[in-house]
C-alpha cells in the first residue's frame, strides 16, 4: 500500500483511537477472553497496517495467529465468528469520527484489502493453532486412557489378572506390550491371567501383538494363562499360524485360579 496523505490520516485516526475501536467492536461481549483475542488481533491490524510495519510480514500476522490459536483458545468459536465483523467496526468508526477529508474509492479498496488479507492471514493461522492443541489434548488423552486400560491386577504376591476391554487397536496393543512387560517384571508376576472377556474386534496385526506380547513375557519367566478366548480371536490365531494347543485356556478367571492354585 502506497503511503498516501488521505490514508496516513486514516492511519492516524485509527492509532489514535484504538481503545474506543476495540470497545465499538466488542460492546456486546461479557467473555473478557473474547475481548483480549479482539485485542490482540486489532494490535496485529494496527502494526501491520496503520503503522506500515511491514517487517510484520503476512507469514508473521499467519503465525501470530497460530500462537494464539494455540495457547489461548478459550473463545475460539465466539471469536472466530467476531474475525468478518471486525473489518466493519473498523470502517464504522472512522467514518464517524472525522469528515475532514473523503478516501477515494481506490484509497478505499486498498486499504480495505489491507485489512482484510491481514484478518484472513490472522484467521488461519489461528484456526490451524486452535486444531493443533485440540490433536496434542487428544493425543495425550488417548495415551492415559491406554494406560489406564490395560491394568494388572494383583490377586496374589505372584499372581496378576490382566482384562482386556474393548476394542484394541495398533496403538493400544503397542502400550499393552510395553506396559505389561514392565509390569510383570517389577512385580514379580509368575502368573499372568490375560482375560479376553470383553475385549472386542481384533485384526491380524493386534493379534499378532497381542500373541508377541505372550511370547515375550513367557522368555522373562512368566507363566500365561488365557480366559474368555472367542471364536474370533482363535481363528485369527490360526490363520496366523500361532498353535494354541500349547498354551493354558480357561472359560473363566476364577477357573484360571482354581488350576494356578492347583499346581502350586
Amino acid at each position: 500500500m502506497e503511503k498516501n496523505e488521505h490514508l496516513n490520516q486514516a492511519g492516524s485516526l485509527i492509532y489514535e483511537h484504538y481503545p474506543e475501536i476495540l470497545n465499538t467492536v466488542a460492546a456486546s461481549l461479557d467473555n473478557e477472553d473474547t475481548k483480549r483475542g479482539l485485542d490482540h488481533l486489532l494490535h496485529i491490524i494496527e502494526g501491520r497496517v496503520f503503522n506500515g510495519d511491514r517487517s510484520l510480514t503476512y507469514q508473521g500476522v499467519k503465525n501470530a495467529g497460530y500462537e494464539k490459536g494455540k495457547h489461548d483458545s478459550a473463545c475460539f468459536q465466539e471469536l472466530v465468528e467476531l474475525f468478518p465483523y471486525i473489518s466493519e467496526g473498523i470502517w464504522n468508526y472512522i467514518s464517524n469520527i472525522n469528515d475532514d477529508y473523503v478516501l477515494t474509492m481506490d484509497e478505499r479498496l486498498r486499504l480495505n484489502k489491507e485489512v482484510e488479507l491481514t484478518i484472513l492471514h490472522y484467521n488461519a493461522g489461528y484456526t490451524n493453532g486452535y486444531a493443533s492443541k485440540v490433536d496434542n489434548e487428544n493425543n495425550n488423552f488417548n495415551q492415559k486412557l491406554n494406560e489406564l486400560s490395560v491394568p494388572i491386577i494383583k490377586v496374589d504376591n505372584n499372581i496378576g489378572v490382566c482384562p482386556l476391554i474393548g476394542d484394541i487397536d495398533s496403538d493400544r496393543a503397542s502400550v499393552l506390550m510395553s506396559k505389561t512387560l514392565n509390569n510383570v517384571s517389577e512385580e514379580h508376576i509368575d502368573y499372568l491371567i490375560l482375560d479376553l472377556t470383553g475385549m472386542g474386534h481384533v485384526n491380524e496385526l493386534v493379534a499378532k501383538y497381542l500373541f508377541d506380547i505372550v511370547n515375550s513375557m513367557e522368555l522373562i519367566g512368566t507363566n500365561i494363562i488365557f480366559t474368555g478366548i472367542h471364536k474370533q480371536l482363535a481363528m485369527t490365531a490360526i490363520s496366523l499360524n500361532i498353535n494354541l494347543g500349547d498354551k493354558k485356556i480357561y472359560q473363566t478367571v476364577a477357573d484360571a485360579l482354581k488350576s494356578i492354585n492347583k499346581s502350586t
